[in-house]
């Protein structure tokens, strides 16, 4: 049998490995780890197989007991021992990926991941040695489970539970579990960095690997460091945009990843906001310690935002839900300064001179005003109040074609006025539109770093 520690350590990952939804320790009450689908075989077939190999004169060291162990408890379990050549084929394997010395929860991974039909995928599910382990993929489909739950659990402490996060339930985590583990057993992810077939146990751990998948985030776990907790690892917004859980999440929840207002303060920083005004640089966000999204600055409630010389830009990869559905952000229009960069409140003008230009056109040429009116006739029954409005205005069209070039040039007037407050540079053509955290008053204390 493998030494204590080697037991600790596959009780532990065979721990990790087990149902999300059933937390109890699968050992029996001597101490021995088992499988839990397998209590009562699992130490039968282990020493079963102990006893084959001496008759065949193979002398099985630590490491081959536990990659034995790992066979057995991730194997078909009607299709009698490990033959030969699977068990050559899993030696060859860990030869040629692990070290020597390698960790009992390295060689749990490469025996689950090669059930799984690692290294090549070309296997299928089954209820034999030579295809994918069925309890095999159920165990990743549970490795899975978790990291989601981790992942929602995060989710909510940065988003709050007035959502619909907070309706999904075991059940459903079990289900998006089983979804994302069969796309990635059966290598069907269009990222192909989530395929199983990519994961390479000399740079990290398989349960990191499905981390990634799940969550698109943390860092990497060199071969021979211990495993952590998935508490440890940051939910990045850019990378878990990138992840198979986010449009599953998207889906159920609304949440999505965008681009979002913040401020910086201009007592804290003024001079991060003069050299971009006067550089015409946009600043970096890195290290500024005055960031914020609702009405003053968090060093202090006396630096309040003023549009005149607080500097507003974006942060990308912003993970939010919108109003609507629970969260505290609604979509809002900006100019975007071409100068400096800076955004400040956007204007209708835009949008009034576009409609004034467009019925000019529609009102001065006989062809396209009939056209027009084909259009209206469409829309509008007979008797709809809207055509003795029309008639009326309609009765002088040349007079009502000047009374508009009149509004229009007023508009454009203007909107020739806005310029940035900061640096006073006209507006491009067109504004921009960027989430914006309406209700700070609903935002709670743990948010996402910025």
């Amino acid at each position: 049998m493998p030494q204590q520690e080697d037991w600790i350590a596959i009780k532990g990952y065979l721990d990790q490995a087990a149902s999300p939804l059933e937390f109890e320790s699968p050992i029996t009450e001597d101490g021995w780890i088992v499988s839990r689908h397998r209590h009562d075989t699992f130490l039968a077939r282990v020493e079963a197989f102990q006893q084959t190999s001496e008759r065949k004169n193979i002398h099985l060291n630590d490491h081959d007991l536990t990659l034995a162990c790992a066979m057995i408890a991730f194997g078909p379990e009607h299709d009698g021992l490990p033959p030969d050549a699977v068990w050559e084929h899993i030696g060859l394997l860990a030869r040629d990926h692990l070290l020597p010395d390698a960790p009992a929860h390295f060689l749990m991974d490469l025996v689950l991941a090669y059930g799984c039909g690692w290294p090549d995928g070309s296997r299928h599910i089954s209820d034999f040695w030579t295809g994918q382990w069925s309890q095999a993929v159920f165990n990743i489909s549970s490795m899975v489970a978790r990291s989601i739950s981790k992942t929602i659990d995060r989710l909510k402490q940065m988003l709050g539970s007035k959502n619909k996060l907070a309706d999904i339930d075991k059940t459903e985590i079990y289900l998006l579990a089983q979804g994302i583990g069969l796309e990635i057993i059966r290598n069907q992810s269009k990222r192909g960095q989530y395929r199983l077939i990519s994961w390479q146990p000399t740079t990290c751990a398989l349960w990191h690997f499905l981390a990634d998948a799940v969550a698109g985030c943390g860092h990497e776990m060199q071969a021979g460091q211990e495993p952590t907790t998935d508490r440890s690892r940051k939910l990045q917004g850019g990378a878990f945009a990138t992840s198979l859980l986010y449009p599953q999440l998207h889906e159920l929840t609304e949440l999505i990843v965008g681009s979002v207002e913040f401020k910086i303060c201009h007592e804290c920083h003024g001079d991060v906001i003069h050299q971009a005004v006067t550089t015409g640089k946009r600043p970096t966000l890195t290290g500024l310690t005055s960031l914020y999204q609702n009405n003053h600055c968090p060093s202090s409630q006396d630096h309040r935002e003023d549009c005149k010389k607080t500097y507003y830009t974006r942060r990308k990869n912003w993970i939010l839900i919108p109003y609507e559905h629970g969260g505290t952000y609604e979509i809002r229009q900006r100019w975007a300064c071409p100068q400096c960069g800076n955004l400040f409140t956007y204007t209708k003008f835009r949008a009034e001179i576009e409609e004034l230009q467009q019925n000019i056109k529609r009102i001065r040429k006989d062809k396209d005003f009939k056209r027009w009116v084909q259009q209206l006739q469409e829309q509008y029954l007979p008797d709809d109040p809207f055509w003795k409005a029309f008639n009326d205005k309609m009765r002088d069209r040349p007079a009502y074609v000047a009374q508009m070039e009149q509004e229009l040039a007023e508009l454009q007037r203007m909107q020739a006025d806005v310029v940035c407050p900061l640096c006073g540079h006209a507006p491009p053509q067109r504004p921009t539109k960027i989430w914006v955290d309406c209700y700070p008053e609903r935002t709670i204390i743990d948010r996402q770093e910025p």
